[in-house]
């Protein structure tokens, strides 16, 4: 398992921002917003164990205009 992300700065000034590698990350949110969460990275799991290979990624839907993004991607699907 790997976390990977920008800043809003390296976004904002970068011409091509590519992401990096993260140590440790943070999550402020509700308990709402935490099982909403957990609901999508379950669904991911499933869709990983279904699809095998052919699932890459899928994007966490916010209806938080200021949600930053979450992405769950597939590391067999580089295999």
């Amino acid at each position: 398992m790997k976390f990977w992300g920008y800043t809003q700065e390296e976004l904002a000034e970068a011409a091509e921002p590519q992401p990096k590698a993260l140590i440790e990350i943070t999550i402020s949110a509700t308990p709402s917003d935490l099982r909403e969460i957990a609901k999508f990275l379950s669904s991911a799991a499933d869709i990983i164990e279904a699809q095998g290979r052919d699932f890459e990624h899928e994007h966490f839907l916010s209806n938080a205009t200021d949600a930053p993004r979450l992405i769950v991607f597939n590391p067999l699907a580089l295999e």
